[in-house]
C-alpha cells in the first residue's frame, strides 16, 4: 500500500511540475506563434516608384496576450531584403511590411517578448548576407 501511495504521489508531483509555467517556460516560448498573417496585397503606392503592381504587402497581427517585438523582412526583386521593426506590438496590434518591387512575396520574421534585449534580432546587413537567395 505504501508503494502505491508513493508512486501516486510521485506522479502527482511530476504533473504539478509539468503544469508550472514559470520563467523558464516563458523563455522557451516560441514567440513567432504570436504573429498571424491575416492578409496580403499586390499593388499600391510606393514612394520610390509611384504606383507599382509589383508592390507586395503583408499584414500581420499579434494574437498573443502579451506585447512582442517584431522584425519582418521582405525580399525585393534585386534579392535584397527590406526590413521593418515594431517594438512593443500590443495584443491584437497590427503591422504591415512591404517590398515595392517584390520577389514572389518572400518574407522573414523574428519575434521576441517585448523588451527582451537578451534575444537579439539580426541586422539588415546580416539578413542580406545570410539570406542571399
Amino acid at each position: 500500500m505504501k508503494k502505491i501511495f508513493s508512486v501516486l504521489a510521485v506522479i502527482a508531483l511530476f504533473g504539478i511540475v509539468l503544469a508550472f509555467d514559470g520563467p523558464e517556460a516563458e523563455a522557451q516560448k516560441d514567440w513567432s506563434t504570436c504573429m498571424e498573417k491575416y492578409d496580403t496585397k499586390w499593388g499600391g503606392q510606393c514612394e520610390q516608384y509611384g504606383q507599382s503592381e509589383d508592390k507586395y504587402t503583408v499584414f500581420l497581427r499579434n494574437t498573443c496576450d502579451e506585447s512582442v517585438d517584431v522584425m519582418v523582412c521582405m525580399q525585393q526583386a534585386n534579392l535584397k531584403w527590406r526590413c521593418f521593426n515594431k517594438s512593443s506590438l500590443a495584443p491584437d496590434g497590427e503591422m504591415e511590411a512591404y517590398a515595392c518591387k517584390s520577389n514572389k512575396g518572400k518574407k522573414l520574421m523574428w519575434v521576441r517578448k517585448a523588451g527582451d534585449e537578451a534575444t537579439t534580432f539580426p541586422t539588415k546587413e546580416e539578413v542580406n548576407e545570410l539570406y542571399k537567395n
